[in-house]
């Protein structure tokens, strides 16, 4: 059985098939228009590459980045995080998916924009926020928006910017890829408004972290690369 999906303002050609079969995700009518093409894989090992393809004249890379659990809509779940890049060679086109376990996706990162699922229905039960498409108001702000460290690569120190639209208590923490915490960065109440922090990565070998940031019942996370 497969779920469909279609880009609205697209050609048929962006109408996309997905398939589970146990720990892993098939895709059909994106990358391959003929055949099913692997895209997500859960049962692998942060680093992994997941699926290596022809996509043109270039070819696409999947991986899986990083594996580990968040707090997410008052709920622990495991989480992956899968790296979509189409072209090898070229900078800035690669597509974070953020994959909760039994909520789906819920962020999709790029160098262009940020999407967070700010709720889910999961069996009738609402979970986060939602706003009513009947209702004629704009809809509420997102709780927290975490923004992309700077500089990035680093060493030793970056800044992390983050905004809060309430007074929250808040946590920021960094995992390496295999989601072991490797430092606490902020853990107490801020207030609503735009903060940044400084973190020094002290004795942190060279590699890719997360930084998780943690508040007012929602769940950002971002990559940062140290190197040294």
């Amino acid at each position: 059985m497969y779920a469909v999906v279609h880009d609205s303002g697209y050609s048929n050609q962006f109408v996309r098939f997905y398939r589970q079969s146990g720990a892993r995700v098939y895709q059909y009518g994106y990358f391959a228009a003929t055949q099913e093409q692997l895209l997500f894989d859960f049962s692998r090992a942060a680093g992994d590459t997941i699926a290596s393809f022809r996509y043109g004249i270039d070819t696409c890379t999947i991986t899986l980045e990083y594996r580990g659990s968040q707090t997410i809509f008052g709920m622990n779940r495991p989480l992956w995080v899968f790296l979509v890049n189409p072209t090898v060679y070229l900078t800035d086109d690669q597509t974070e998916y953020a994959i909760t376990d039994s909520l789906g996706i819920t962020s999709i990162t790029n160098f262009s924009s940020l999407l967070n699922a700010s709720g889910v229905l999961i069996n009738g039960r609402m979970f986060g926020t939602f706003t009513s498409v009947s209702q004629r108001h704009s809809p509420s702000p997102d709780a927290i928006h975490l923004y992309q460290n700077y500089p990035n690569p680093f060493n030793p120190t970056t800044t992390i910017p983050f905004k809060l639209s309430s007074r929250s208590n808040v946590t920021l923490q960094v995992y390496d890829i295999l989601g072991r915490e490797v430092a606490q960065v902020i853990n107490g109440p801020k207030e609503a408004g735009a903060h940044s922090v400084a973190f020094d990565s002290g004795t942190l070998a060279s590699g890719v972290y997360y930084y998780q940031l943690n508040a007012a019942g929602s769940v950002q996370i971002r990559k940062m690369i140290v190197q040294k």
